[in-house]
């Protein structure tokens, strides 16, 4: 019986010292990334964006379907977990999109965007948590009036050919 009393103690003990223990280092380095679609992408167009993070950080992909919603619903992010880690996203599924941007928001503190708008330093000292959003922007031309084709014009009716039979013998 004492046994398991001391048992149940421990178990306690060492959830709660798990609970109480500070998150790993890196394990807050939160990347949303959302997507954009300016115009209309042909019906069935899905997204891809590839992200890869470096110094043994995550790498995979995200889709997207044409209104810009991510497939499956609320995946959207992905964590770097690498303290000082710089993570790169490139969209290799374009839909055919006529442009894409790339536009980075971070905290100013914990992170830093490139100029590109699509990549990220996670250069807290102390590895504060911190989130990064990447905004994906796919744009579409609108069709240009009088630049859809014409009808074909209808055939013309086939002339009646008149003969006369020849016989032989």
């Amino acid at each position: 019986m004492r046994t398991k009393i001391l048992a149940a103690i421990g178990l306690v003990a060492a959830t709660a010292a798990a609970l109480a223990a500070p998150a790993a280092a890196g394990e807050n380095l939160n990347v949303q990334v959302h997507k954009v679609v300016v115009g209309n992408a042909p019906p069935g167009t899905t997204f891809t964006v590839h992200y890869a993070c470096s110094d043994g950080g995550p790498s995979g992909d995200l889709s997207f379907d044409a209104s810009g919603d991510p497939v499956p619903a609320n995946d959207n992010f992905f964590n770097a977990n690498v303290p000082g880690t710089t993570c790169t996203i490139t969209e290799t599924g374009t839909g055919g999109a006529t442009t894409v941007a790339y536009a980075c928001e971070d905290d100013g503190i914990n992170a830093s965007c490139a100029p590109s708008g699509n990549e990220v330093t996670f250069d807290s000292p102390d590895q504060t948590s911190t989130s990064v959003t990447f905004t994906v922007t796919n744009t579409f031309a609108e069709p240009t009036p009088g630049t859809t084709p014409a009808e074909p014009a209808a055939p013309e009716p086939a002339t009646a050919v008149v003969g006369t039979p020849v016989f032989t013998g």
